[in-house]
């Protein structure tokens, strides 16, 4: 049973007022910081009241709690500016119960949006399971933490009775750069939840996911995926493709290093692609969630 999450307007108002900070704040704007530090606590607070859910606090950062009693962790980033590397002041407490109540992380490649190097050396400190692909590396300035366990391109993973997928599929905007990249691919026993991360769904020859059986849940990189195809074209493409049967949550939107471009689309854009989608009639019975701060969405 997947819960749809309904806006009314004073909600809806309140998107686009978040939109227009994070479209114009300071990266370092404290009451920014403030914002997304608070939801990820109260994400870490709530999300065990359900059986199982999912939280996207920020960007592409996405947290899972699955029927196993297990919190998985993918791209989870809190920390910089994507283009001039100011830090966040990141409260000690929140590194202390994100890596106590996180059981498994998942880096996709490693752009600093979606690699988080001290969470990454804390996780590993507390010999927690870090997962990323095999023999990549990091934007300059900062280096990969001995202890992850590399994952090659097709490789399965079994942990605590929840079956993980790996396929290599490449970056958007990659123009020769050949970013060591994964889509993920979880069974956790009731849901197949993919999370393809910054893939370049517009890529036919480069777009890759587990497809042995269908997927449930869709996680995917919504606007500013190619130059060459207009948003909405990129999102309807990719929900068509991969054809989710429950639910769509569009990520990787209002990243604050972007401002406006590729991942930096706001998120009341994603509302109004998905409400054109649903007004085409292709939505069906299928439920979509824009999912930022503290929101989640209960899968059962």
């Amino acid at each position: 049973m997947i819960q749809e999450m309904r806006f009314n307007h004073e909600d809806l108002a309140n998107v686009r007022y978040i939109d227009t900070k994070l479209q114009t704040s300071n990266i370092c704007d404290k009451e920014i910081q403030d914002y997304f530090i608070g939801s990820f606590n109260d994400i870490l607070t709530g999300i065990y009241n359900y059986n199982s859910a999912i939280a996207v606090p920020y960007n592409c950062g996405t947290l899972i709690w699955t029927p196993q009693k297990k919190l998985i962790g993918i791209d989870l980033a809190l920390i910089e500016n994507y283009y001039d590397g100011q830090d966040w002041e990141i409260p000690s407490e929140l590194y202390d119960e994100l890596v106590d109540k996180l059981d498994i992380l998942i880096v996709s490649h490693g752009h600093w949006d979606h690699c988080w190097i001290e969470l990454i050396e804390y996780m590993i400190h507390k010999k927690k399971t870090v997962l990323v692909p095999d023999g990549f590396s990091t934007d300059k300035g900062k280096k990969i933490p001995d202890g992850c366990i590399g994952i090659s391109d097709g490789q399965e993973y079994i942990w605590n009775e929840i079956k993980f997928n790996f396929r290599e599929s490449i970056h958007a905007y990659d123009n020769g750069r050949n970013i060591k990249m994964l889509t993920t691919s979880i069974w956790d026993g009731q849901n197949n939840i993919l999370h393809t991360a910054d893939a370049d769904s517009t890529n036919p020859d480069g777009f890759y996911w587990y497809d042995k059986y269908p997927v449930d849940v869709l996680l995917f990189k919504a606007g500013g995926v190619s130059p060459l195809v207009e948003d909405y074209i990129e999102m309807e493409s990719a929900i068509d493709l991969i054809n989710p049967r429950k639910l769509i949550l569009p990520i990787h939107m209002s990243e604050l290093g972007h401002m406006g471009q590729d991942a930096g689309r706001p998120y009341s854009d994603a509302y109004e692609w998905l409400s054109h989608y649903k007004k085409k009639g292709k939505l069906g019975d299928r439920k979509y969630a824009v999912l930022f701060g503290n929101r989640v969405v209960k899968l059962s």
